[in-house]
């Protein structure tokens, strides 16, 4: 199966919301996963999920395995996995949308589309900063209903990551405000691990250059 082909079924599978996933904020982590769905409007649910060397450390899918009941599709994204896993000090992060509710979990949000930045880390020291060119443009992105990003050694100079951040910036539709989400799984520090434990803690009203992650 080709990388990207499946790296993309990977993100498909990583932030898809199923039927069984609640839209209050619920943030989820393991050692290299970390991630959260949540309602931010009225038919509009996010989720998000970031990985750093997933499918490479031993044992790793065997984790995945033992809290896939808490990521969305997450039986889907181990045997993803299995077949096609990340080089070791590789980084991911994506986002996926959708109207809510148990009948149109399956359908994507109408958004304004997504700014989506990913950060790798070493030692908690940013490496490289990221951000897709189109994926998460609202063409892209509405039609797709998902869109990621990420970052293998060659991008940061050889320098594998063990740990990854990202932000999820875009705008809530009932009022137009600008909105955003901070993301993490890996190595990172407090600063940033602490935003995600709730949603008051992480949705703001501030654009993604004005925050910490």
């Amino acid at each position: 199966m080709p990388k990207l082909f499946t790296r993309v079924c990977l993100m498909a599978a990583l932030a898809w919301p199923s039927l069984s996933v609640a839209e209050n904020y619920s943030p989820f982590s393991s050692p290299q996963f970390g991630g959260f769905t949540t309602k931010i409007d009225e038919k509009f649910v996010l989720a998000g999920l970031c990985t750093v060397s997933a499918g490479k450390t031993a044992g790793v899918v065997a984790k995945l395995e033992d809290i896939a009941d808490k990521i969305p599709y997450g039986k889907v994204l181990a045997r993803l996995i299995k077949k096609a896993p990340l080089e070791e000090g590789e980084a991911l992060c994506g986002l996926k949308h959708a109207r809510g509710g148990k009948w149109y979990s399956l359908r994507g949000a109408k958004t304004d589309g997504f700014a989506l930045t990913v950060r790798s880390y070493k030692d908690l020291k940013a490496i490289v900063s990221v951000s897709p060119e189109r994926f998460c443009d609202r063409g892209w992105v509405n039609a797709f209903s998902f869109c990621y990003e990420n970052i293998n050694s060659k991008e940061a100079d050889g320098a594998k990551a063990d740990g990854v951040t990202a932000c999820v910036e875009t705008i809530r539709p009932s009022d137009s405000k600008r909105v955003s989400f901070v993301l993490h799984a890996g190595k990172v520090a407090p600063e940033i691990s602490a935003q995600t434990g709730s949603e008051a803690e992480n949705l703001k009203e501030l654009a993604c250059d004005q925050r910490t992650f």
